[in-house]
């Protein structure tokens, strides 16, 4: 009992010392706010307590390493001396240990990926309900023909715009025709990223230029299937230029934006479809499913934001 509590007792030390070297004042104020708001306690205990977890595997290796190097050193212990193994024992092993390496290798490549794509959902729901605020008067009042419709193309294409860095630019169906939302909203769009590359503009038209430019880029790309996808594929192999009209394309034909408008509230729901590209471990992180035509394994994200609506607006126009 006494050595149990004593175990205890370090690895709590243990744990509340690696906190503190670990942790930021960010950190410690988000769990003082969980713990006054009550809210998020649940999964906060489950993080303690793998930590914790952790703090004793640590200690587990290092007292029983500790205890054997004593009890070597009591027995004045002569080196261990391996013999030499059977011939192929070496190419056994590395075939054994190879294809776990391999997938822990593309699994935290995937991972990496996952993570940023999480964090750029945040900030894509935010900038697309900043979208729909703003838009969502000229929508009420009926002016310069927008609509509900026209407010969360606007919405979505915003959204499209944060998510692009993460999408694929190799794998997709890059035709115009593809999507039946095709609009001068999300060309327009397109045309204005694409032409921050074009050096020496277009012209008079630099607009007109630029959109031309990018829908040439829009060429098929390949094809959806496992015996496709190879680890250099997954982080993008094609030229900047091309990567820019088509990874901004993929981003928006996997992304849903409706309004979410609930009393004096305006916002967004979001809904995001990772496309998941890293050999061997697609399917752990994705589930195999269709997504605008296209067959492949797809991580779902959702979001929700809102802001409070802007005070009514004048219906009619400014004097001009």
């Amino acid at each position: 009992m006494v050595v149990a509590g004593f175990h205890g007792l370090v690895v709590l030390i243990m744990g509340a010392a690696t906190a503190a070297l670990f942790s930021t004042s960010i950190t410690v104020d988000a769990l003082r706010w969980a713990w006054q708001q009550q809210e998020g306690l649940a999964s906060i205990g489950l993080g303690i307590a793998g930590h914790l977890g952790l703090c004793a595997l640590v200690w587990a290796t290092l007292f029983l390493s500790a205890t054997r190097m004593r009890q070597l050193w009591r027995a004045n212990a002569e080196p261990v001396r391996l013999t030499p193994k059977p011939i192929g024992s070496v190419l056994t092993e590395t075939l054994v240990v190879l294809p776990v390496a391999l997938v822990l290798i593309m699994g935290i490549a995937q991972l990496a990926l996952v993570n940023i794509t999480g964090t750029l959902a945040d900030l894509a729901v935010i900038q697309s309900a900043r979208s729909a605020w703003v838009w969502m008067p000229e929508a009420t009042e009926g002016r310069f023909n927008v609509d509900r419709s026209l407010v969360a193309e606007k919405a979505r294409v915003q959204a499209a715009a944060v998510l692009a860095p993460t999408a694929s630019s190799e794998f997709g169906n890059f035709r115009l025709g593809a999507h039946p939302d095709y609009t001068k909203t999300f060309q327009k769009t397109m045309g204005a990223i694409f032409g921050t590359q074009i050096e020496g503009g277009g012209g008079s038209n630099v607009g007109a230029y630029a959109r031309a430019r990018a829908e040439q880029k829009l060429t098929p790309g390949l094809n959806t299937t496992p015996s496709e996808f190879s680890f250099f594929l997954a982080f993008d192999a094609s030229k900047f230029e091309d990567r820019t009209a088509r990874k901004f394309y993929n981003a928006w034909a996997h992304t849903e934006v409706e309004l979410a408008e609930t009393g004096d509230r305006i916002g967004v729901t979001m809904t995001h479809h990772y496309f998941v590209l890293m050999p061997l471990v697609a399917g752990i992180f994705g589930e195999h499913k269709q997504i605008n035509g296209k067959h492949g394994y797809f991580l779902t994200l959702e979001r929700k934001y809102t802001l409070r609506k802007q005070v009514k607006v004048n219906a009619k126009l400014p004097l001009r």
